[in-house]
């Protein structure tokens, strides 16, 4: 696609943002994007806030008490105030 590696996997996101706001307005039917996380390469998900509101809650879990919140909090070395 011509998209420079600045805009899909550095750590500073302006790039990333200019890139999302040039298909939002070339895709005005698109919802939103899927793409690999900068840090786990696992999928992320963004949705436009046009569509946000077809977004519809199927479930929820609790995040404290979680069983694995402990140890994605300390992979990630982040902690919750």
């Amino acid at each position: 696609m011509g998209i420079p590696t600045d805009a899909v996997r550095w750590r500073k996101t302006a790039q990333g943002r200019k890139l999302s706001e040039l298909v939002w307005l070339k895709f005005p039917n698109l919802h939103g994007i899927s793409y690999p996380s900068r840090i786990t390469e696992r999928p992320c998900r963004m949705v436009y806030d046009r569509n946000a509101g077809q977004l519809k809650v199927i479930d929820t879990v609790p995040l404290m008490g979680h069983p694995l919140l402990g140890l994605a909090l300390d992979h990630y070395r982040l902690a919750l105030r």
